[in-house]
């Protein structure tokens, strides 16, 4: 549980604006490791999974963060914590600019259910690119 707190501290100074880019990919590279490390003892926390695919995004780890959400979407998760597995999944064929793989991705999502408005405004965005 030490290891699951101090990844979510790590992470969340790495997310604050006052680091040089850095001190701020130290400070992620260290989450991710905490993170991933507590995963191997709950390999269904989705809460982990979330966090990771988060990380793999700001890290631009793009390779890791499709086979870390192609490997989730086998799980059984509730529709939020689906929806932020295909919302990281889309952003990372964003990344690559792959829009005809993000725009299926983007399908899969089920709006009415998203949680949090930066994932809606996001996909709002998304949208407009492949019109």
């Amino acid at each position: 549980k030490n290891y699951r707190l101090r990844g979510y501290a790590k992470n969340r100074y790495a997310l604050s604006t006052i680091l040089h880019s850095q001190l701020k990919d130290y400070f992620l590279k260290s989450a991710l490791d905490d993170f991933r490390y507590c995963l191997q003892a709950e390999p269904d926390n989705y809460f982990l999974i979330v966090k990771i695919a988060q990380v793999y995004a700001q890290l631009n780890m793009i390779p890791e963060l499709l086979d870390l959400t192609e490997k989730a979407l086998r799980l059984e998760l509730d529709s939020d914590n689906r929806n932020k597995i295909l919302f990281y999944r889309a952003e990372g064929f964003f990344i690559l600019r792959d829009f005809e793989q993000m725009s299926t991705v983007l399908v899969s999502i089920s709006r009415k259910e998203i949680k949090y408005s930066k994932i809606s405004d996001v996909l709002d965005y998304w949208s407009t690119i492949n019109e």
